[in-house]
């Protein structure tokens, strides 16, 4: 008996090698199947290389004759080029001296080129009226007096100051722009998260608050502003007859839409603990069952804790925890009881 663990063990290892064994036969007959095709691609590469040198030898030997034709080809150039030595020199002369001509006309263009776009004046109508007219302006000039010379070092500073607010204010106005979007992005997301929310805790309350009223009485929740909702609150709409607002409700009925609000929130976001002190206190008999039933349903996916001095709701709890004094010892104590 000692020794059937030990075989156990050795039967996994055989059958861990027989596996491997399996698998390592597998392989060496894909590499097998793999060798054989590269031999047969290493036949055809062979037979592409005879070719290709047969190729080469070839275009070697039409290589030589276009050589050939090439050194042939230079010599008649050169015998032309000697034939022709007169006829370049006459044509460089006159090369040269066109280029020299070309570069005056240039320059003049060069020259001319800041008043392409002047507009001659009516009145100087002779090379004399305009000379005249350049006197007259000069003489203008040197009314003025001095010229600042600093004035341009002045405006460079001025220009360079000018220039770096503007880049600030343009990167300013970037980022402002950057920030507007995420604000933008920040605030949609937010009220579409917002609307969700109370979307579903609303369903969740007209539900809860329905069925503890047996359908006789229906309740909604509100916003005060559907457009704006961070600007304003919520409302609850009850539906009762011969209730026109929430002050007419007694305080019980109050205390049901208050509990019902609270299911609905617990409803769209589960808590896997709740502690509830003394809810049912404004509660008459009827509405304390209601209420109790409820509990029951919400402790199947929850811990509930309350505090509670109703009969109605300590019925239908599991477990009971009582709290009592000592009056001699004037201590506290705990008693427990399961119910159910």
């Amino acid at each position: 008996n000692d020794l059937i663990p030990e075989r156990e063990n050795i039967e996994k290892v055989v059958g861990s090698l027989s596996k491997e064994r399996g698998e390592f036969e597998e392989q060496i007959k894909r590499e097998e199947t793999r060798s054989k095709v590269a031999q047969k691609e290493l036949v055809g590469k062979e037979k592409e290389e005879k070719e290709f040198y047969g190729q080469l030898k070839k275009l070697f030997g039409e290589k030589t004759k276009l050589s050939d034709m090439i050194k042939k080809a230079h010599s008649d150039i050169r015998e032309f080029e000697l034939s022709s030595t007169g006829e370049n020199e006459e044509f460089n002369s006159l090369s040269i001296a066109k280029a020299k001509v070309d570069s005056e006309l240039s320059g003049l263009k060069e020259e001319l080129e800041p008043y392409s776009k002047v507009k001659v004046l009516a009145f100087l109508k002779t090379v004399q009226a305009a000379k005249q007219k350049q006197s007259e302006i000069q003489r203008k000039i040197n009314s003025l007096g001095n010229v600042n010379m600093k004035a341009l070092e002045i405006y460079d500073n001025v220009k360079k100051e000018w220039d770096k607010l503007n880049w600030r204010l343009t990167k300013l106005g970037s980022e402002r722009g950057s920030i507007e979007d995420v604000i933008n992005t920040i605030e949609t997301k937010k009220k579409s998260v917002f609307m969700g929310t109370f979307t579903s805790i609303s369903k969740n309350f007209a539900r809860i608050y329905s069925n503890i009223n047996n359908d006789v009485v229906n309740g909604d929740l509100l916003l005060e502003n559907p457009e704006k909702p961070f600007e304003g609150g919520v409302k609850v709409k009850v539906v009762k007859p011969g209730a026109s607002a929430l002050s007419t409700l007694s305080g019980g009925e109050r205390a049901i839409i208050a509990l019902s609000f609270l299911f609905a929130v617990a409803e769209h976001q589960p808590s896997p603990f709740y502690l509830l002190d003394e809810i049912d206190s404004a509660l008459d008999g009827v509405n304390v069952e209601k209420m109790a039933e409820l509990l029951k349903k919400y402790s199947d996916n929850a811990q509930i804790v309350i505090v509670s001095h109703k009969d109605s709701v300590m019925s239908t709890a599991n477990i009971l925890h009582g709290i009592w004094m000592n009056k001699k010892r004037g201590e506290s104590y705990v008693s427990s009881m399961k119910v159910k």
